[in-house]
């Protein structure tokens, strides 16, 4: 009985300084809970696309279109300036001004068909006003349109 208490006194000994031990190590070592970063290799359509940041004197806004929507989904711009959307989804998404299915809302404001992953579309506002756009691509597979954005143009100071 004594032989059996004395192993007993000896395995929780061991326990609690292998517990005790761990959680030293854990708590001594912050790289072991750092997240590691990750690296996104960008397609070559969307290097070039980022990398031509103007067009006609005009500033050009980027908004990228992922599988969550539109980001960022309000944008400010102003008069003359150029929106350029970047599909960095593996989906297929086709930006369009409202209402759905006509597109109306701003004549020409309409990517005209589906852009594959790393593809682009770019639009030159030239009125002001405040104009919904939305993904028409989801529409085309029978779901509901609930990615929506909505574009600012602003006329410039002095004009």
């Amino acid at each position: 009985m004594k032989k059996d208490l004395m192993y007993l006194f000896f395995l929780a000994v061991v326990v609690i300084l292998l517990w005790v031990g761990g959680y030293i190590f854990i708590m001594s070592s912050p790289t072991w809970f750092t997240p590691k970063p990750v690296i996104l290799s960008l397609p070559s359509s969307l290097d070039a696309a980022l990398s031509n940041p103007t067009e006609n004197s005009s500033q050009v806004h980027i908004v990228l279109i992922t599988k969550d929507g539109f980001s960022p989904k309000t944008t400010a711009i102003h008069v003359d300036d150029v929106v350029r959307w970047i599909n960095i989804d593996t989906g297929y998404h086709w930006p369009a001004s409202d209402p759905h299915p006509t597109h109306t809302a701003l004549a020409g404001f309409d990517a005209s068909g589906n852009l594959a992953s790393g593809e682009t579309y770019s639009y030159q506002f030239e009125q002001p006003g405040y104009f919904v756009y939305h993904d028409h691509a989801p529409a085309l597979a029978g779901e509901e349109l609930i990615p929506i954005g909505l574009i600012e143009v602003l006329v410039p100071d002095g004009q």
